[in-house]
């Protein structure tokens, strides 16, 4: 759907609303179950994605192999094809390296791909090609987003008994993670469609007028607002055809403004028989380690603070990541990570 501007958006929600009230009027069991469908559809679109099936493969990531699961989730916030030549829509968490028992250190991705993508060309597609396309594209879609990963077109496809890898929980705190933002803005949204509709003010979030606020607003010049790039319940009303699409994958729109990266210094420094590696981060605002996700891997470093910092840093050496340590300042607010770098063995 084409963009609105703002008068074109409260215009818009005035004739919804005074639909609804001559529906109620004059077709009260057509008004409950339009409000039944919007009540459900808001149910689907609130409840969390669920594995569908993962794909084992080998990643590659600066010279270094290891094994990569990739969980191809159900969810229905994700849009579904409009057409043939609709992009497949993909959302997806952060890349994660976790220990797994068979494999040791194995890296996990989970994507979410809508219902009927997954039910015509997933694990039961009656056509094994049409698989093969879908599990490619999540494959094109994490090394897309993550620039210096290469994976392997040669996987595997789980047995149906292992639908995902990883923790459940992680996966769905994943996804909520990259959507915390858009969810926030839904929010928002809501509570200045109450504040303008006076006689809507006691709705509650989970309620119809939840599920009817399906706006974004957009930061452009122009303060459109557009209904198309998201995947929150449409309100079923005639509206124009869309025009196809041009290209393979379309993203789902769950990218969040960049967090400001806080200021760090890295120093290497000769200790008791060996060189030592200390990362020093300044992160005013933050009080406690908790608050403070951190990830080492031998050749590089992430750390995220929640709606305050995120900072991604490829190490100059490798390292023993199984022996870093982290300690954070309260006085301060400072996080320092001390790093043993590899010893080169000079041949």
């Amino acid at each position: 759907m084409e963009g609105f501007s703002q008068k074109g958006l409260v215009q818009q929600a005035q004739h919804v609303w005074s639909m609804l009230d001559e529906m109620a009027i004059s077709d009260p069991q057509a008004y409950k179950e339009f409000i039944k469908k919007h009540t459900q559809d808001g149910m689907k679109y609130l409840a969390p994605p669920e594995p569908h099936m993962c794909v084992q493969s080998i990643m590659t990531k600066h010279k270094r192999k290891m094994p990569i699961f990739i969980n191809y989730c159900s969810w229905e916030r994700i849009p579904p094809q409009e057409s043939m030549e609709d992009p497949v829509k993909v959302a997806g968490c952060e890349l994660e390296e976790v220990e797994d028992k068979e494999h040791g250190k194995v890296a996990v991705i989970s994507l979410a791909f809508n219902p009927q993508v997954l039910e015509k060309y997933g694990r039961h597609a009656e056509n094994e090609l049409d698989r093969k396309v879908l599990i490619e594209i999540g494959i094109m879609w994490v090394e897309q987003v993550n620039k210096h990963v290469k994976i392997s077109q040669n996987f595997n496809l789980l047995d149906p008994d292992i639908p995902y890898k990883g923790s459940l929980q992680r996966i769905h705190q994943g996804f909520k993670k990259s959507f915390s933002t858009q969810d926030k803005q839904f929010e928002k949204d809501l509570s200045n469609l109450e504040e303008n509709f006076g006689p809507l003010a006691s709705a509650k979030p989970g309620t119809l007028l939840n599920q009817l606020a399906n706006i974004s607003v957009s930061n452009n010049e122009s303060e459109t607002v557009t209904t198309g790039t998201n995947s929150k319940p449409d309100i079923i009303l005639p509206m124009e055809n869309k025009k196809a699409k041009s290209g393979l994958i379309q993203e789902v729109s769950n990218k969040i403004n960049p967090l400001p990266k806080p200021q760090y210094q890295l120093e290497q420094k000769k200790g008791d028989n060996s060189e030592l590696m200390t990362l020093t981060i300044l992160l005013p605002g933050v009080e406690s380690v908790s608050e403070c996700e951190l990830e080492i891997s031998q050749d590089d470093l992430a750390l995220y603070v929640p709606d305050m910092y995120e900072l991604h840093l490829d190490l100059p050496n490798v390292i023993h990541d199984e022996e870093a340590t982290a300690k954070f300042n309260k006085k301060n607010s400072t996080l320092t990570v001390t790093m043993m770098p590899v010893k080169k063995v000079i041949v």
